[in-house]
């Protein structure tokens, strides 16, 4: 689903990132798992974190609805039309087939933690240390909100949150500088070099 080059420069920024900044992966939107598996290993490659978790957040049931006020009506009509380009069945995914995927990694497997519900069920009770990357995809507001509500205050100083939908929808870039606003916070969005791909550094606060 994601492009080369866009896949390349998420996998580069976690490595660059994760070899200087303590904590956890966290990934809030796995679908069926290509990116959780590249986080994973370049993690392991680095070997400076021998003991960091991954956590993986997905309702493995698709999206819930978009909101039109929220997310805009061309996320709503994509949403109801079956055949549009990358729809995925509404983006669902087989949740035996990721866990199989992601546990065939040679990560221990008391490291990888699978999240399985809807975010506003599951990322409120995250129990895991400090973040070093946090990537969000979940497309819409709500989804993008609830995650940034409950994990970027875990995000340690100098660490990535990745926004994977940012330029695709608008409820989640309205919900990114929402929530900046709403805590004040003077974290910048950065850019990568090729792909663009959108991202912010933890400040320390």
């Amino acid at each position: 689903m994601i492009p080369g080059n866009r896949y390349i420069e998420n996998i580069m920024l976690a490595d660059h990132v994760g070899r200087g900044v303590p904590g956890d992966f966290v990934e809030c939107g796995t679908w069926r798992g290509g990116m959780a598996c590249g986080l994973m290993a370049v993690s392991e490659a680095a070997g400076n974190a021998p003991d960091r978790r991954f956590h993986f957040f997905d309702s493995f049931e698709g999206l819930p609805p978009a909101d039109a006020e929220k997310d805009g009506t061309a996320a709503v009509d994509y949403q109801k039309d079956p055949d549009a380009p990358g729809h995925f069945n509404n983006c669902s995914a087989d949740y035996e087939g990721f866990a199989a995927l992601v546990h065939a990694q040679g990560v221990a497997p008391e490291r990888i933690h699978i999240h399985r519900g809807w975010f506003q069920d599951t990322v409120g009770h995250y129990a895991g240390g400090p973040i070093s990357v946090l990537r969000l995809d979940g497309d819409w507001y709500e989804s993008t909100m609830t995650c940034l509500e409950a994990l970027y205050p875990l995000v340690s100083p100098g660490g990535a949150i990745i926004i994977d939908d940012y330029d695709d929808w608008d409820g989640c870039s309205l919900a990114v500088h929402d929530y900046l606003s709403r805590h004040r916070l003077p974290a910048r969005i950065h850019r990568t070099v090729l792909s663009r791909v959108a991202f912010l550094i933890k400040v320390a606060e």
